[in-house]
């Protein structure tokens, strides 16, 4: 192989200025091409195409035309194709781009093919390689061979087909039906395989060697069948074959014996012929061959092998004639009279032999005299016998006598045969049967058989079955003991015998240990519910253990708890005891959410509403301590009716993914604070004449619920007509929600109809008052004082009283004559005028009594004071 270059162009400061000029300089600056076949020896297959790959490495991006290849075939023969096309012989051809291309060779010698490629860039640099091919023969033989050159309408032949090849391949084989050549009658049929009809031109793999496919007749002609089977190889073969069918019936032939197949010599074999038509009738011709020298009776007339003997169809019957001692093997075919023959074939074996007068040898198989257990199985070795002239007769004893197994004791068999001539022979067997088995001990429960140390033993005992005597368990013997309180290993020996004097034994080892496993308890509950989140301190648990005692300490506990994850974890306690007794019991912990979510209500609860607002619901938040913030799966009922004052219950429920639920309620309150109105009738100020009559006129009330609440006003008064003064009258009403109204009051003024004259001593007041009059002394001494009370008509109204002073006091004469002095006043109603004119005198005693007199004259709650003296108080 020729090397690569690599070229340097000096003067590096060049090279750096153009290196990006062009393609060209580049490439004379750094030029290296390596070149790899994908594999340099090849098999391959004359004839065929076969392909090789190499890559061009080391050199870029290859463009079309960047290499060239040729090739020149130094051994062998063949051609190369590059993309289909062929390439001449040591002709540079241009390789299309690249850098990975596949070229295919076909050779045209089998044999070796030794192949040089050369390879050559743009500069001219070249590098060589040889190829080499393995090529193999393609070429195999095939053929097809009908069993028959001709068949009828519905008869069926065989078409063995046959491939043997040179090269390993595989072969798929159509046919087509072709129009005979010269033959005025074209036939039809089917070509089959395996009773499956294969239509023409389908493809059928068949293996290297015979095959058997079928052809099947359907209408009268010559049919002309062409067979193509093609290798995986490419190479083809044909194989054209003519079947004639033709009008041929078909049929069926028998030829049986009337009788055994052994005959005398020179006597007469009969045989059933029989020919049943199954399509169409025809003429038949009969003729045998014979292994041996014999005859053909057949109607009376007399035939030799090879002798065409007419037969007639359906059933009849002749005679075959041995006239030698021997197998006699005669082979019947059946020919019909149609175009095409139709032939049917039968066999017999028939043996003829000579007048017998020895009888034939038994002989026994085995021992003249057998011993078997009683119990046993007992399969016959038969015999053999043997005759001079039968041969082999042994199928043909019969044998008479029974043994009977189950039952000790002698029995004989007898073995007799009988020849083809009527000799007998016959032979005797002795067969004993004895009872030498022992019985069979089985121990009950387990063996060995554990004990605890200090426990209880109970023989579980063992049974005896004996194939005599049967169930012996009564008849066992026990031998050796038990010390329970001793730990060890214990042998108890079972004995039996039956009654032929078997004998049987049989062990049983007792295993006194302490294995008692330690006792685990564990405390608390199993299984452990835990909250979600909750801490868990493990409740742990006790082990104890009848030899160590107490070995809690010794637990070991496995398994985690998550009490942030929801589920259920498994903690293993184990402990073992000293000698090695291991025990293992598992808790549940459960951890679990048992806490309800928490709802937290927006807004004041209880919510106040004015009757007729909106109403919002501020709604409510909830979290759970597993899910988190819940509230968008809040649920909310109940309804607020805002125009109805009432308290409404609003129902907010959540419920968490473990099935928790939260509730909790807002009272939603609608109110009515708005107060009724109370509006006066009349005015709110009315006056009235003292002594007068008053009509309260009222008020109204109405509310913005209630409506009218008028006759539910509650009034409280002072008014008091007999007395002077300014009065008020208070309106109060309240609604139904306990709203009350601003209280409304009247003013009523009682003015005063009461005066004194002093002057002229007249008092006016109301009809019939009362009038009290009373009187004052200034002083002491004989001075006196006279008042008096008349109506307009003079009518007295109080008796005059005179009066003097007296020291701390005043002293007033009995006027009335009553004889007690009087009091120092008087009491009078007024006249139904209302006017009372009131006199009086007064006598002063300048040492006793003081200037004046004083008096006071009261009448519905007023009184006038005065001086009775000149110039003031009541005209004297």
């Amino acid at each position: 192989m020729k090397k690569s270059f690599q070229y340097i162009v000096a003067g590096l400061t060049f090279i750096f200025l153009v290196i990006a000029c062009t393609k060209e300089i580049t490439e004379d600056l750094v030029v290296f091409f390596k070149v790899e076949f994908s594999e340099t020896t090849i098999d391959a297959f004359v004839d065929n195409k076969e392909e090789s790959s190499f890559t061009i490495l080391g050199a870029g991006d290859i463009a079309a035309g960047d290499y060239q290849i040729k090739y020149n075939v130094t051994e062998g023969a063949g051609s190369y194709f590059l993309n289909d096309t062929e390439v001449t012989e040591n002709e540079f051809v241009d390789l299309p781009e690249g850098p990975q291309y596949t070229i295919e060779y076909v050779a045209t010698e089998i044999g070796a093919n030794t192949v040089t490629i050369t390879i050559k860039d743009e500069l001219n640099r070249e590098e060589e390689f040889i190829l080499t091919y393995n090529v193999n023969d393609t070429d195999f033989t095939f053929d097809v061979v009908p069993s028959s050159i001709g068949t009828y309408v519905n008869g069926e032949i065989d078409l063995d087909l046959s491939i043997t090849e040179i090269s390993e391949a595989t072969y798929d084989v159509q046919y087509i039906f072709k129009a005979p050549v010269d033959i005025s009658t074209q036939g039809t049929g089917t070509v089959n395989i395996d009773g499956t009809l294969l239509d023409p031109e389908t493809l059928v793999e068949i293996p290297v060697g015979d095959t058997t496919w079928q052809f099947e007749g359907v209408t009268i002609g010559m049919v002309e069948i062409e067979f193509i089977a093609t290798s995986s190889l490419g190479v083809s073969k044909t194989k054209t074959l003519q079947i004639e069918v033709g009008d041929t019936p078909d049929f069926t032939f028998t030829a049986t014996l009337d009788s055994d197949s052994i005959f005398t010599t020179n006597s007469g074999a009969v045989i059933n012929f029989d020919i049943t038509e199954t399509v169409g009738a025809s003429t038949y011709v009969m003729n045998y061959r014979t292994s041996n020298t014999g005859n053909v009776v057949y109607n009376g007339e007399t035939y030799q092998a090879g002798d065409n003997i007419p037969i007639q169809a359906g059933t009849s019957i002749g005679t075959y004639v041995g006239t030698a001692e021997g197998t006699h093997n005669l082979d019947f075919r059946v020919d019909n009279s149609n175009t095409v023959t139709v032939s049917r074939e039968a066999s017999l074996v028939l043996n003829f032999r000579d007048p017998d007068g020895t009888p034939p040898v038994i002989e026994l198989i085995g021992d003249s005299e057998i011993t078997i257990n009683v119990g046993d199985s007992f399969t016959d070795p038969g015999a053999t016998a043997s005759d001079d002239i039968d041969g082999d007769i042994s199928t043909s004893i019969t044998v008479s006598g029974t043994v009977d197994t189950n039952v000790p004791g002698v029995y004989t068999l007898v073995y007799s045969i009988e020849d083809s001539s009527g000799n007998t022979s016959s032979i005797e067997r002795i067969v004993n049967v004895v009872d030498n088995i022992p019985p069979v001990i089985i121990i009950t429960g387990d063996n060995p058989l554990i004990v605890q140390l200090g426990s209880a033993f109970t023989d579980p005992g063992a049974t005896a079955t004996d194939n005599v005597d049967g169930n012996i368990s009564s008849q066992i013997e026990v031998t050796g003991s038990v010390n329970v309180n001793v730990v060890g290993d214990y042998v108890l020996t079972y004995t039996v015998s039956d009654a032929a004097g078997n004998g049987a034994s049989e062990t049983r080892t007792v295993n006194v240990i302490s294995d008692n496993p330690p006792v685990i308890t564990i405390l608390g509950d199993n299984p452990f519910q835990l909250d979600f989140g909750e801490v868990f301190a493990d409740p742990g648990a006790t082990a104890s253990d009848d030899i160590d005692g107490d070995i809690s300490s010794q637990i070991q506990a496995s398994g985690t708890v998550d009490v942030n994850t929801l589920g259920e974890y498994i903690i293993t306690y184990s402990v073992s005891d000293s000698s090695g007794n291991t025990t293992e019991v598992t808790r549940t912990v459960n951890v679990v959410d048992n806490t309800s979510p928490v709802i937290t209500l927006e807004g004041t609860n209880p919510f106040l509403v004015n009757v007729g607002n909106v109403f919002n619901d501020p709604g409510a938040n909830a979290s759970d301590n597993v899910d988190g913030n819940l509230t968008s799966e809040i649920n909310t009922s109940g309804t607020v009716d805002v125009n109805t004052p009432g308290d409404y219950i609003l129902t907010y429920t959540v419920e968490d993914s473990s099935g928790n639920t939260a509730t909790i309620t807002r009272t939603v309150r609608v109110i009515d604070n708005v107060a009724p109105v109370i509006t006066l009738i009349g005015s709110s100020s009315i006056t009235i004449p003292q002594g007068g009559s008053f009509t309260d006129p009222g008020a109204t009330a109405s509310d913005n619920i209630d409506g009218n609440l008028t006759s539910q006003i509650a009034t409280t008064s002072n008014v008091n007509l007999n007395i002077p003064g300014t009065y008020t009258i208070r309106y109060n009403v309240q609604d139904a929600a306990g709203n009350s109204a601003t209280e409304v009051v009247r003013t009523i003024i009682v003015e005063s109809n009461i005066n004194f004259n002093r002057a002229t001593g007249v008092l006016t007041a109301p009809a019939n008052a009362t009038v009290v009059v009373s009187m004052n002394s200034g002083g002491t001494g004989s001075g006196n004082a006279v008042i008096d009370a008349r109506s307009q008509a003079n009518t007295n109204l109080g008796i005059g009283i005179t009066c003097w002073g007296l020291t701390g006091g005043v002293q007033c004469l009995d006027s009335d004559g009553d004889g007690v002095d009087e009091t120092s006043g008087f009491t009078f109603s007024m006249p139904a005028d209302g006017i009372a004119n009131f006199t009086g005198s007064h006598t002063p005693d300048g040492t006793s009594i003081n200037s004046g007199t004083s008096f006071s004259i009261q009448v519905s709650g007023e009184t006038f004071n005065g001086n009775m003296g000149p110039g003031d108080g009541i005209p004297q």
